[in-house]
């Protein structure tokens, strides 16, 4: 998958757009298979100017679940790119962990009735004489 990296009023190099694919890499690389789409939005909203204006959004699309999505702000585009790629990671973990959680449960349930059809189906066949 490769993932969207779009620029609004800002201009980036080579050099921060492999940054930004590094990062996502790292962060992501565990549940890159669950993540249907990323895109990495960057903007500075005052431009030249300086400031706390840099703003980047993270947006992971997971397919049959709400989609993620983060923003951060700061005035140095690498620190908000690592928050908000960060953030987004951790974000998709609690997900995951909220889903593996209610599956284990469902799970769980499913086998206990089983296992009680079984003991059931013993204790009939145990007290109906042969």
């Amino acid at each position: 998958m490769r993932p969207l990296i779009l620029t609004h009023k800002l201009s980036i190099d080579d050099t921060m757009h492999s940054y930004i694919l590094h990062r996502l890499r790292l962060a992501l690389d565990r549940t890159l298979s669950r993540i249907g789409a990323i895109t990495v939005r960057l903007s500075d909203e005052n431009g030249p100017k300086g400031g706390d204006d840099k703003s980047v959004q993270v947006k992971l699309i997971l397919p049959g679940h709400e989609s993620v999505i983060v923003h951060e702000r700061g005035s140095d585009l690498r620190a908000v790119v690592d928050r908000a790629i960060h953030r987004a990671a951790q974000t998709l973990q609690r997900l995951n962990a909220k889903r593996q959680k209610i599956t284990r449960s469902v799970a769980s349930r499913k086998l206990l009735a089983t296992e009680m059809q079984y003991a059931e189906e013993a204790n009939h066949m145990l007290a109906t004489p042969a």
